[in-house]
């Protein structure tokens, strides 16, 4: 064996944007070189502490590799076997070889590892780790195997091969990665080793420029004086017609903007500007220090490399002040709000999130635009001519709405103060509408009761301008299926739905109008709630002995396909009439869409179904819409859970077999019927159903109606409304997914924590971290401690991360330090505080009939305490789960003086407070 090559004297190659670390468990410093004229990509050894880059060309220019062909093999002993390793790589041509080496037998104790330098886990967020075990990853029922498998999440990484690598059937070289641009491909066998060569991909994508002009607006540099007085000076005429005054209003600031902010056309080009930070100060030490670079690769003289190295020590000192300064000021002033602190901490600690940017083109656009209108109309023509469905409303209601209500001016300022955001052809940001309310509202204010008052919708504020987005950061941009459209509707457009909708939304409410089963977008309803009210209905079949079959409806493009026809009926039905159901129908009508990619534009598109998209209307317009579909499935005897077009459905099917099946398949042809008759594409394909419960089922094909085609086949998990559930609803798939995420985030966010003060790091973890581990924490209420205590660990990480503790100190003072629950005790204030709401009448309808008071039935001391009544339970592990005996229970462990605390806040408040005081 003879030593490998100078680093120094190998040529360039650049991974763009993939960093490699080669992690060294061995012991051996030198690599073998049998065959020195021989030429390969980099390869990387387990035994040495080098990456050795063999380049197929002298030249020293870089090359960009955007898929990078991995291998790892164990070659046992690299001496005897460095022949056959040049021919594998000679075959195989691989980009990046890891090779490891058996050093250990398998009688070493399983204690023996080498930690490598904690330094590495700063030089990448996302770590890739080929591995070379002793124990086999294929049994399930092996300690080792379980423990890593289950600490995998908490260290955010995914373990990628499949398949046997060893000659005896077992998976010893496994892959672990955090990214998902890491894929498994295939292993093959080797005839000189026992363990088969595995082959993966790095995928990275290149970047595009962008060379088109933009055109933009330089809103930040006009003083406020001067935009106040130019608004004042030109007001527009005032008028009763609704899309003259709309038109008056946007011309008005039109012409101010010309005059004040003229348009003024930039080259930009995508992903390939310096970070805000780099200074001109940077700029010139940049250019010192790889002058002097050349000079010392010319001559290679020590003079030349200790200048070297003194200017980029300087440089890089550089580099931190200004980062550090970028950070805090930028933070420092967006500390209270949670949406910008996401953009920016996703800008600056993740800048590979967007590696597959689109590059934007005219035809680009123009074949958006026509994929989405194309969807849209083959699912409204598949359905044909249809009648209109009967609906169980009552036709005559007894209470209705005639007109909307005039609103004042500071009313409209306040809507108008409350929306942040518009669409690009409006004439200003909104920002502007903001700042300038004033003197914009009272003419906003005229539009909107002018509006009102001929139940027309200004026909000018009817147009949406559509951005493409990938749905995934990974989706192939040439596919037009993974682009997922973003409606942008313009400012006043949405300060008049809005508008409609509170009066709308506080109609419906007060009447009971909805129904109870629907949480989509209603004030305390949630998707919380939601899920809260599904496991209660599982938990509850499930103590007395019962399977269930939870069924995800699964529907196309709901909001877009809804019959403008059949919601004017159920609208009218419900007991919107007059000019107030003629002004819907005039804000539904001739609305049309074009795709804007900047600066390109499609050609406006019709739109002749749905609810627009991007309006806070829409959703109550929604809702509407779906309100019979409950009354329907309860005929059958399923209970029914919707948030918005997620619909659940929940059926036992071992208390009478068949007639559970009688009812499932004549249920589910009645939804697939109505589904039809109200224009809405029920996908068979996507519906997933999940079997709960201990005793077995006699589920199978024949139980889904041959009309709605091919059975879904009973999964192992499903996801509902974003929390995953199992057949025993034991919460571990949804923890480890949690565990995975938050932990990744950590990462993530570790990159630029040492630039940010802990006030703002606090408030970013919150918003990215605690955020995601709070959600749907109620459900977590009676599960093991082993997984509530790997939900504490990422609290745990959390708090090291913000107040920049060592890994081995104790956590608790910090935790308080912070006045943070245990995550035990944050399960615990969730659980009562949704207990609080509902035996008050405060929540959702099927919340609050799921707890009440008890009333004993004679005259006893405990009358006045407020305890709550507990239902009897069968089961530990599922009635005793359940939120209608766990919250009651727990309520009635309160001391009498928060049981009895009628206001909510307050006893929220007083809540925390007690449970900082128990140990």
């Amino acid at each position: 064996m003879t030593p490998g090559p100078q680093r120094s004297q190998a040529p360039m190659i650049r991974y763009d944007p993939t960093t490699l670390h080669a992690l060294n468990p061995g012991r051996s410093n030198t690599c073998f070189q049998a065959h020195p004229k021989r030429t390969h990509g980099p390869f990387a050894c387990n035994s040495c502490k080098r990456i050795f880059h063999h380049a197929t060309t002298t030249t020293t220019s870089p090359r960009v590799i955007n898929h990078l062909k991995c291998i790892l093999v164990n070659a046992r002993s690299v001496h005897k076997h460095a022949v056959e390793l040049w021919d594998l790589l000679d075959s195989t041509a691989p980009d990046v070889a890891f090779i490891t080496e058996t050093w250990m037998n398998a009688s070493s104790a399983p204690d023996i590892a080498t930690r490598h330098p904690r330094r590495l886990q700063d030089l990448q967020e996302r770590p890739h780790q080929p591995s070379d075990l002793n124990f086999h990853l294929e049994q399930n029922n092996d300690p080792n195997t379980t423990t890593l498998l289950d600490n995998l999440p908490n260290l955010g990484l995914k373990q990628l091969v499949n398949t046997a690598t060893h000659i005896a059937g077992h998976t010893l070289d496994p892959i672990f990665s955090a990214s998902k641009h890491v894929f498994f491909s295939h292993a093959s066998a080797l005839h000189w080793t026992d363990h088969s060569c595995v082959h993966f991909t790095f995928r990275r994508k290149t970047r595009h420029l962008r060379t088109q002009p933009i055109p933009r607006r330089q809103w930040n540099k006009i003083p406020e004086e001067q935009l106040f007085a130019a608004l004042a000076a030109n007001q527009p005429t005032l008028t009763t017609d609704p899309n003259v005054a709309a038109l008056n209003l946007t011309n008005w600031i039109s012409n101010c903007a010309d005059n004040l902010a003229p348009l003024k056309r930039s080259q930009r080009q995508n992903n390939t500007k310096k970070p805000l930070w780099f200074s001109d100060t940077l700029k010139e030490s940049k250019k010192t220090c790889r002058a002097l670079e050349k000079a010392w690769r010319k001559d290679r003289t020590a003079d030349n490399m200790t200048a070297l190295k003194n200017a980029t020590r300087k440089h890089h000192h550089l580099i931190r002040t200004a980062k550090r300064n970028f950070f805090t000021d930028r933070l420092d002033k967006n500390s209270h709000n949670s949406r910008e602190l996401f953009s920016i901490v996703k800008e600056f600690s993740n800048p590979s999130a967007n590696a597959n940017a689109v590059t934007p083109s005219q035809d680009l656009c123009e074949s958006l635009a026509t994929f989405f209108h194309r969807k849209i109309s083959d699912l409204h023509d598949s359905f044909g001519h249809q009648t209109q469905p009967n609906t169980t409303e009552p036709t005559s209601p007894t209470i209705t709405l005639n007109n909307w209500t005039h609103i004042s001016t500071e009313e409209t300022k306040s809507i108008m103060n409350s929306i942040h955001s518009g669409a690009p052809s409006d004439p200003c940001p909104h920002f502007i509408f903001n700042k300038a309310d004033n003197i914009i509202a009272p003419h906003l204010q005229t539009v909107i009761n002018s509006s009102f008052s001929s139940a027309t919708f200004p026909e000018c504020w009817k147009h949406a301008e559509v951005n493409a987005l990938l749905k995934k950061p990974t989706a192939e941009p040439s596919d037009l299926k993974n682009f997922r459209p973003i409606s942008l509707l313009p400012f006043p457009a949405k300060v008049i739905e809005k508008t409609v909708n509170k009066q709308l939304t506080t109609f419906l409410e007060d009447n009971n109008l909805l129904d109870p089963s629907q949480t989509g977008f209603r004030t305390n309803h949630s998707t919380e709630t939601a899920l809260i009210s599904v496991t209660d209905d599982i938990r509850t079949l499930m103590d007395n002995g019962e399977t269930v079959a939870l069924i995800l409806l699964d529907l196309s493009a709901a909001f877009d396909t809804v019959c403008h026809r059949t919601l004017i009926t159920r609208l009218r039905s419900t007991g919107i009439q007059v000019q107030a159901l003629d002004w819907i129908a005039s804000f539904l009508v001739n609305r049309s869409q074009r795709v804007y990619l900047p600066p390109f534009r499609s050609e406006p598109t019709e739109i002749i179904c749905g609810v627009p998209q991007g309006s806070s209307l829409s959703p109550t317009l929604f809702n509407v819409y779906m309100s019979p579909l409950a009354n329907i499935v309860r005929k059958h005897d399923i209970i029914i859970t919707s948030y918005a077009d997620d619909t659940q459905l929940i059926l036992s099917l071992t208390k009478d077999p068949a007639s559970a099946k009688t009812n499932l398949q004549e249920g589910m042809k009645d939804v697939a019927d109505w589904m039809r008759l109200s224009r809405l594409k029920l996908n068979s394909e996507k519906t997933e159903v999940l079997i709960l419960g201990n005793t077995p089922s006699a589920w199978d094909d024949s139980w889904w109606p041959t009309a709605l085609g091919t059975a879904p086949t009973p999964a192992d998990h499903a996801r509902n409304l974003g929390f995953i559930l199992d057949p025993l609803l034991t919460m571990t798939k949804q923890v480890n997914a949690v565990s995975s995420a938050c932990f990744l985030t950590l990462c993530m966010l570790r990159k630029i924590f040492r630039w940010i003060p802990a006030d703002t790091r606090k408030t970013v973890t919150h918003a990215l971290v605690t955020s995601r581990l709070d959600y749907g924490n109620t459900l977590y209420a009676g599960t093991t401690a082993k997984l509530q205590n790997r939900l504490q660990r990422i609290q745990n990480a959390s708090a090291r991360l913000i107040l920049d503790v060592p890994r081995n100190s104790h956590i608790s003072a910090h935790l308080r330090h912070l006045y943070w629950l245990p995550v035990s005790k944050r399960i615990t204030f969730r659980l009562l505080t949704h207990a609080h709401k509902a035996l008050h009448d405060k929540g959702p309808e099927y919340l609050n009939r799921r707890l009440n008071f008890y009333v004993p039935t004679r005259p006893l001391r405990s009358s006045g305490l407020a305890l709550a009544a507990v239902p009897r339970i069968r089961r530990s592990t599922a009635g005793g789960r359940s939120f209608s005996f766990l919250a009651a229970k727990t309520w009635n462990s309160l001391p009498t003086s928060l049981r009895t605390t009628q206001d909510h806040s307050a006893f929220r408040r007083l809540l925390k407070t007690w449970l900082f005081e128990q140990r």
